[in-house]
C-alpha cells in the first residue's frame, strides 16, 4: 500500500521536505555537522555539509509548497534570532509561530522513524493540523539555548510508563537543534480515566515552556543555563524517561 502524506490523504507526488530550512544554513556559513540519534542515544546518521541538505519524502508537494511553506515563512523572523543566539523576550505571538513550526517538524520526524509504527499522532490529529493549524491538547513545548553553533541535531524518543494497575502513559519526545536554538516537543497518550499532568523528574533550567502558553505572557531567552555540548543535548532529550505525574488539568 502506498504511504500517505503525513498531513493529508495524498499518496502521489511526495516531495523532498528539508528537515532544516535552507535559509537556516545562510545564518551560519561554513561546514555544518548533522546528527540523528535514536531513543537510546545511538547515532543513526552523522555527516557534515556546506548546505542544510537533509530531506525526507513524507509530505506531498501540495502540502509542502502551500500551508507548510507559510508556517515556515511566518516563523522565520523569530527563529532566525534564536538560531543566532540573540537574547530576547519571547512573546505569546512569537511562541505561537514557533509552535506551529515545531509541531510540523515533530510530525515529520515521527514519520521518518521506520523503526516505530504506526505514527504516534493520529491521522485525524495530523489532518486537523493541516486544515485548522490545531495542535493537540496533549502537546507541550520547551525552548532552550545550545552553545555549539554549527550543528543541526535531532533526537526523537518514545517512552512508556505505568502509573498504576490501570493508568499507563506513552510519550513521544522530539528535540531539535539549529545553531543556538533548541526546541523540544512532548506529547503523551494516556491509557486510563484519571486526568494527569506529567513532568520530568529533572527540571533543570535548560529550557522554558512556551506552549500551550508562555507563563506571564513573556519569557526570557535563553534560560539561565544553556546546553553546553552534545552529551547535555542527549541528556536533555531523554529527560522524560523518568516522570512524575500529578492529577490535574
Amino acid at each position: 500500500m502506498a504511504r500517505e502524506c503525513a498531513f493529508c490523504p495524498a499518496t502521489a507526488n511526495l516531495s523532498a521536505e528539508h528537515l532544516w530550512g535552507q535559509w537556516m544554513g545562510r545564518l551560519f556559513p561554513g561546514r555544518k555537522r548533522f546528527t540523528s540519534k535514536n531513543q537510546k542515544g545511538e547515532i543513526i546518521r552523522e555527516w557534515s555539509s556546506d548546505k542544510l541538505d537533509w530531506t525526507a519524502r513524507v509530505v506531498c508537494e501540495q502540502c509542502n509548497n502551500t500551508w507548510m511553506s507559510d508556517i515556515e515563512s511566518q516563523a522565520k523572523p523569530v527563529l532566525s534570532q534564536f538560531i543566532l543566539g540573540e537574547a530576547q523576550a519571547i512573546s505569546q505571538s512569537q511562541a505561537d509561530s514557533i509552535a506551529l513550526f515545531a509541531f510540523k517538524s515533530a510530525v515529520i520526524f515521527d514519520h521518518i522513524r521506520f523503526d516505530h509504527a504506526p505514527p504516534f499522532f493520529s491521522r485525524s490529529a495530523r489532518l486537523g493540523f493541516r486544515k485548522e493549524r490545531a495542535i493537540p491538547a496533549t502537546v507541550r513545548m520547551f525552548i532552550g539555548g545550545y552553545l555549539p553553533r554549527g550543528k543541526g541535531e535531532v533526537l526523537s524518543c518514545y517512552h512508556e510508563g505505568t502509573l498504576s494497575g490501570t493508568e499507563k502513559v506513552v510519550l513521544y519526545v522530539c528535540t531539535y537543534a539549529a545553531g543556538h536554538l533548541v526546541f523540544q516537543v512532548v506529547s503523551y497518550k494516556q491509557r486510563g480515566f484519571t486526568k494527569i499532568r506529567v513532568q520530568p523528574k529533572n527540571l533543570r533550567s535548560f529550557a522554558v515552556e512556551f506552549w500551550p502558553w508562555v507563563a506571564g505572557g513573556t519569557a526570557a531567552w535563553p534560560p539561565v543555563g544553556v546546553l553546553q555540548d552534545p552529551q547535555q543535548f542527549d541528556s536533555f532529550s531523554s529527560r522524560w524517561r523518568e516522570l512524575t505525574a500529578t492529577i490535574g488539568p
